[in-house]
């Protein structure tokens, strides 16, 4: 504005235009990273239900835009492209060895119960053998996002 001011227009959901007059004590530099990989995890903002989700990265679009895999979807789409204005990268521990003692999602009530890490299978996951199998599998194939150390008491 040629005062030390700034011109602020602001995304109205109305559909009108809205501006402010702001000094830079009241912006922040907002930093959008874009430099995903095919295969990164990340949080994004599911564009059908205004929602966060866990997902990974499947795909970088030639707009710059990301094709989301959205994480244990069950109902709505698998997958959607994702402005990377709308997603957050995901640091998700993977190098589980054998011998690991793990929480772990147990496949057939999706509750967490204690185990033991005893092989990496080919697909990525990883056998855990149940502490307390209760009749059920001895063991099952865990997928490293549902998988974590128990916390230290």
């Amino acid at each position: 504005n040629g005062d030390g001011t700034f011109v602020v227009r602001w995304d109205d959901a109305d559909g009108g235009d809205e501006t402010n007059d702001l000094g830079p004590e009241n912006l922040k530099k907002a930093v959008v990273y874009k430099d995903y990989k095919v295969g990164d995890d990340c949080k994004a903002m599911s564009p059908n239900e205004e929602s966060w989700h866990s997902g990974t990265v499947a795909k970088i679009n030639k707009d710059g835009t990301f094709k989301v895999k959205w994480d244990g979807r069950d109902g709505g789409d698998k997958m959607s492209d994702t402005d990377p204005e709308f997603m957050r990268s995901q640091v998700i521990f993977k190098n589980y060895k054998n011998g690991d003692v793990v929480d772990a999602k147990f496949p057939d009530d999706g509750n967490m119960y204690p185990g033991k890490v005893i092989k990496r299978n080919r697909d990525g996951t990883f056998q855990v053998r149940w502490e307390d199998p209760e009749g059920g599998p001895t063991d099952s194939p865990i997928y490293y996002k549902d998988m974590r150390y128990p916390p230290i008491s």
